[in-house]
């Protein structure tokens, strides 16, 4: 997971830094996902997002609470935050990434097409009167994710905590985001 995240550090970010808050499996102990919030050198955040096994089948990622604070908005990020939280499913094992996306969200469909996330369905909340859409995309783990995870949740950790460090430190300059391919 360390790679994944200092790749993308690398290419995004410098002077940024991130808290990892990781979750585990409650029978296994295996670290199957986390809250994520990435923050800039002022200690302001950037954006935030958890991802977390959906309950009673461990091949589907939840991806959830997933938020760039205003002042990072319309830079691209979110697009590349969407792009680093299916290579954190991938790592984690997952075979599927599952969301939701309230309908009126017209910046975040956005991002869901372009990171080829797929439309499966849309409701009416009765709770919140919201239209809702729910998303899915297949990833894929490969060897390499297999091999990390192999190594025992407190590799993983201390492999994350050193690839969001130094990638964040290289890439993002404190005045101007940028993300590729804009």
């Amino acid at each position: 997971m360390k790679e994944i995240i200092n790749d993308f550090l690398k290419k995004h970010g410098d002077n940024w830094r991130y808290n990892y808050s990781p979750f585990y499996h409650h029978k296994t102990g295996e670290m199957n996902g986390g809250l994520f919030t990435f923050i800039d050198a002022d200690n302001e955040s950037i954006t935030t997002f958890k991802l977390t096994q959906m309950e009673a089948c461990n091949g589907i990622c939840v991806s959830s609470k997933v938020e760039i604070f205003e002042k990072y908005r319309g830079k691209g990020l979110g697009k590349c935050f969407c792009s680093l939280r299916g290579d954190l499913a991938a790592y984690f094992g997952y075979s599927l990434l599952h969301c939701t996306v309230v309908y009126a969200n017209a910046p975040q469909r956005k991002i869901m097409a372009a990171n080829g996330w797929r439309a499966i369905q849309q409701f009416k909340n009765e709770n919140t009167g919201n239209t809702v859409i729910i998303y899915t995309k297949k990833i894929s783990n490969g060897e390499k994710s297999k091999e990390l995870r192999s190594s025992g949740h407190r590799g993983k950790a201390i492999y994350l905590y050193d690839k969001c460090r130094n990638s964040i430190m290289q890439a993002y300059q404190k005045t101007k985001v940028y993300c590729g391919g804009r």
